[in-house]
């Protein structure tokens, strides 16, 4: 190492960010993070569903709120597209508030986006 870089260090610029900063940046990572799993679940029609409750809702909802959106997004992929298209039946367990905002966010999706293809 050189004296030059040991003569003059980097002045000490950052500073620790209050609890009230690093709580938003917090909020802000996790929705961030939120948003791109809802929009890439794997199938284009969880996709479609809950990519737009994402950006219709996240902003608004409390931290209890988006646990509880996290705990759905763990339901695997084919138990969640049966609960949401009406092709399974919902254990009562399940149906949380959560799952509800959901259900009744379905209407507003664009039909062809929220039902499979017919088989021909």
């Amino acid at each position: 190492m050189t004296d030059a870089y040991q003569s003059n260090p980097a002045p000490n610029t950052t500073r620790a960010p209050d609890s009230t900063s690093g709580q938003q940046a917090n909020r802000a990572y996790r929705l961030k993070r939120l948003r791109y799993q809802s929009g890439y679940r794997g199938t284009k029609e969880l996709d479609a569903i809950l990519g737009a409750f994402a950006a219709k809702h996240l902003d608004s909802m409390t931290d209890a709120e988006l646990t509880a959106y996290e705990d759905l997004l763990e339901v695997p992929e084919v138990v969640l597209w049966q609960w949401l298209s009406g092709q399974g039946g919902i254990p009562t367990e399940e149906m949380t508030p959560m799952l509800q905002k959901i259900l009744a966010f379905m209407p507003t999706v664009p039909t062809a986006l929220a039902r499979p293809p017919a088989c021909p």
